[in-house]
C-alpha cells in the first residue's frame, strides 16, 4: 500500500495543473505510512481492517485526477467502436448465439 500511494504522489506532478496542489498525495502517502507503522507495532483488530480503509482512500484519491469539465470524448469513441465491432463485424450475432 505504501508503494501505491508513493507512486501516485510521484506521478501527481504530471497530472496536477496547479502545482500548489501537489502536497495532497504526498500528505496522504505520509499518513498511510504513519498509520501502517503504528499498526505494525500494535496487535489489534483495526490492523485487520486497515487494508479496506486504504483501498477506499485509494479510490477516493483518484477523484483528485479527474478534470473539472468533461467533454465525453472517450465515450463517443467507445460508442463508435461498439457500433463498428458489433454491427460491421457481426459480433452481436456471435455473442447472442451463445445464449444467456
Amino acid at each position: 500500500m505504501i508503494l501505491y500511494f508513493t507512486y501516485v504522489a510521484v506521478t501527481a506532478a504530471w497530472f496536477f495543473s496547479p502545482i500548489t496542489e501537489i502536497w495532497k498525495p504526498w500528505a496522504l502517502a505520509a499518513g498511510v505510512a504513519a498509520v501502517i507503522y503504528f499498526l505494525s507495532r500494535h496487535n489489534s483488530v483495526v490492523r485487520d481492517f486497515a487494508p479496506a480503509a486504504f483501498t477506499l482512500a485509494a479510490y477516493r484519491e483518484m477523484n483528485w485526477f479527474t478534470p473539472a469539465t468533461h467533454d465525453h470524448h472517450l465515450e463517443r469513441v467507445w460508442v463508435t467502436w461498439d457500433r463498428w465491432l458489433l454491427n460491421d463485424y457481426h459480433l452481436r450475432a456471435a455473442i447472442e448465439s451463445l445464449g444467456a
